[in-house]
């Protein structure tokens, strides 16, 4: 029986309301994660202890009518994690979007290798990594993993924020630098200021 908002009412017989209120609480268990009646995860003072989202065939779920403005929450499978994530439907200056929250991936630790991309809950997206100039240069493409970036990386689609050198030196007497030469969508190429021809950085790439 579906949720019945409208009970008891004042001509409801209590034989017929009773058993009403009882499936109430049992579909509010439901929700809560929990099935038995009694509903032991509702927390009476502080609201639910959890929430289960039942995973949506589509993105944004198909039937789905958000008021405009509005924010919501769902679960769907990510196509670049291959997992299943929490999305939060929103409206940014480009217009509604359906940002993947818990997405994230992490490559391997290596010489000019993208080390991990995410997103934050703004719909920001960050991809960082290492990388080691050669000649004084370097040229990370972000989603090419034989170019030093991760095959998932979704990509940035409208622009970049910031890219960010720091450099790796543990001795106090040598100063080093690097500096960002040129950047895309797709590519960042970082050169040289001052320092040893090979001088290794870590990088990051902040954008939508």
């Amino acid at each position: 029986m579906a949720f019945l908002p409208s009970i008891p009412q004042a001509t409801d017989q209590l034989s017929v309301s009773q058993g009403n209120i009882l499936n109430n609480f049992t579909i509010l268990g439901a929700i809560a994660g929990n099935s038995n009646a009694s509903s032991s995860s509702i927390n009476s003072s502080a609201g639910f202890n959890w929430v289960y989202l039942a995973t949506q065939g589509s993105i944004p779920p198909g039937g789905s009518s958000f008021a405009s403005g509005n924010v919501a929450l769902y679960s769907a499978n990510n196509a670049a994690t291959g997992n299943n994530e929490l999305y939060i439907n929103k409206t940014t200056g480009a217009g509604v979007v359906q940002i993947p929250i818990t997405a994230y991936s992490n490559g391997v630790v290596g010489a000019n290798t993208a080390v991990s991309w995410s997103y934050d809950s703004s719909g920001m997206l960050k991809i960082g990594g290492l990388a080691t100039t050669v000649g004084g240069v370097v040229t990370i493409t972000f989603n090419n993993t034989s170019a030093g970036g991760l095959a998932n990386f979704p990509g940035f689609g409208s622009f970049i924020s910031w890219i960010l050198p720091v450099v790796i030196n543990n001795n106090a007497s040598t100063a080093e630098s690097v500096r960002v030469k040129s950047f895309s969508l797709t590519t960042a190429t970082f050169g040289l200021v001052n320092g040893a021809s090979d001088t290794s950085f870590f990088w990051t790439a902040f954008g939508i």
